[in-house]
Order: C-alpha cells, then structure tokens, then sequence
C-alpha cells in the first residue's frame, strides 16, 4: 500500500505482485471524512503499473457525471 493523492484527494493505492488492484480516495471536510472513493476497475487501474514509484492522479470520475 502506498499513499498517493489521487484526482485532488488523499488516498492510497494498494499493490499485489501483479500491480495496483485498489485506489481508495478520501473527501475530507475539516477533520471528518465525507466520502471514500474506491476504484477496483483494472481499466482504470492499468496505467499505474507502469508508475509505482509516484504518486499520481489517477483519472476516474468517482461516479460522477
């Protein structure tokens, strides 16, 4: 697992040996969190096997329009 900040969002990004399978994101409203945001989709996913060593964006609309 890693810590990353992910669409504006702190969060992390959990690794098995064949890459990333989870991002979780947290929407942060002071000290409370309002939302998590998890993204399972390998679609998604893919491009940060490529990028383990940085953390990075990851472009996913939450499920929003």
């Amino acid at each position: 697992m890693r810590f990353a900040t992910i669409n504006g969002l702190p969060g992390v990004i959990v690794d098995a040996p064949e890459g990333p399978v989870q991002t979780t994101t947290f929407e942060l409203e002071g000290d409370v969190i309002r939302a998590l945001y998890v993204v399972r989709d390998p679609d998604k996913l893919r491009h940060l096997a490529t990028d383990r060593r940085r953390a990075s964006a990851i472009p996913d609309d939450h499920g929003r329009s």
